[in-house]
C-alpha cells in the first residue's frame, strides 16, 4: 500500500507512470468522486492487480494542506491549498495474480 499523489510531500509517494495517468484523472471535475480504479496491468513480467482510491481532504488535513496556499505549514512545508473535500491524493495498491 501506498499513499501518492501531485504534492510531493514525502519522497517514497512519488507516483509512478500508472498512477500519475490515474492520478489525473481522479482530478477531472469529470470523474465521479469516489469511485476507485482496478486495472491488471504487468509489472517486471508479471501479472498484478493495481488498485487505486481516490481520497479527499478532510477538515484534519487543512491545518498542514491548506489555506492560504503556499504559507509554511508547522512542519515548514508549503501548504497546498486544499478545503475540505478538495482531492488530495489516492491510496495505491499492487496485488500479484497467481
Amino acid at each position: 500500500m501506498k499513499l501518492t499523489g501531485f504534492s510531493g510531500r514525502a519522497l517514497n509517494s512519488k507516483p509512478d507512470d500508472f498512477e500519475q495517468e490515474v492520478l489525473r484523472m481522479f482530478s477531472d471535475l469529470r470523474h465521479p468522486k469516489g469511485q476507485s480504479y482496478v486495472r491488471a496491468t504487468l509489472i517486471d513480467g508479471r501479472q498484478v492487480l493495481r488498485m487505486i482510491n481516490p481520497e479527499y481532504a478532510a477538515p484534519s488535513c487543512l491545518s498542514c494542506h491548506g489555506e492560504p496556499k503556499g504559507e509554511r505549514d508547522i512542519t515548514g512545508m508549503k501548504k497546498e491549498g486544499w478545503k475540505e473535500g478538495s482531492f488530495a491524493g489516492a491510496i495505491s495498491l499492487v496485488l500479484p495474480l497467481r
